[in-house]
């Protein structure tokens, strides 16, 4: 927690030019409850994230596959595209559906099903002021998308939402955190405020 705490009030310097060590650093698979390591949380809470890069010059030069699996049987959670541009001097993330997930559950990069994925594969998962940026501190990256740009008519209640996430990578761990709120700022659901997943990096 301390350790998180240093990170998120550092300063932030935006991350321009190559993004090949954010690319570098995000390859991999991360785990609430790796093997070896004593995790006291409840195992149904487990969380196993895995972002495999893809070869895919058609969509973007740096592009990766992510999958969320869930609870003690790891259930399928989440997948999407994530395809990373340098837009103004900053290192922004867009997020796309598949048009057919099924097709990639637990691809890994060099899988078949990876190489020359198109745009005729993805769609947008959110309108414009929902991207992730990242910056880089002191060897490490966060990836903040801002709630004040971030807002979506939710497809279960059709009301507005506005969507907070942040992600710190680092050599050894992920911190993830998720907030939904309504216009006048209510948190209604995710992370409580002050709390974050802590992921490490798995072989």
């Amino acid at each position: 927690m301390k350790r998180l705490a240093v990170l998120l009030f550092l300063p932030c310097v935006s991350y321009a030019g190559p993004i090949d060590d954010l690319a570098e650093m995000m390859q991999g698979r991360f785990d609430t409850h790796p093997a070896g390591r004593d995790v006291a949380a409840d195992p149904a809470t487990r969380l196993v994230d895995s972002r495999q890069r893809a070869d895919a010059p058609e969509i973007g030069e740096v592009v990766f596959y992510l999958q969320l699996n869930q609870k003690k049987e790891l259930e399928l959670y989440r997948q999407r595209i994530l395809v990373f541009t340098v837009e103004d001097g900053v290192t922004v993330q867009k997020a796309y559906v598949l048009n057919e997930p099924e097709k990639y559950v637990d691809a890994r990069t060099g899988d078949d099903v990876l190489t020359g994925l198109s745009p005729e594969d993805i769609e947008p998962m959110f309108q414009e002021g929902c991207a992730t940026t990242w910056s880089m501190i002191h060897g490490s990256f966060r990836g903040y998308t801002d709630p004040a740009t971030c807002r979506i008519i939710s497809g279960r209640t059709g009301k507005p939402r506005r969507i907070e996430s942040e992600a710190i990578l680092t050599e050894d761990t992920l911190y993830l955190v998720e907030r939904g709120y309504d216009d006048d700022m209510n948190q209604l659901f995710g992370t409580p405020l002050g709390e974050h997943t802590v992921l490490y990096r798995v072989p």
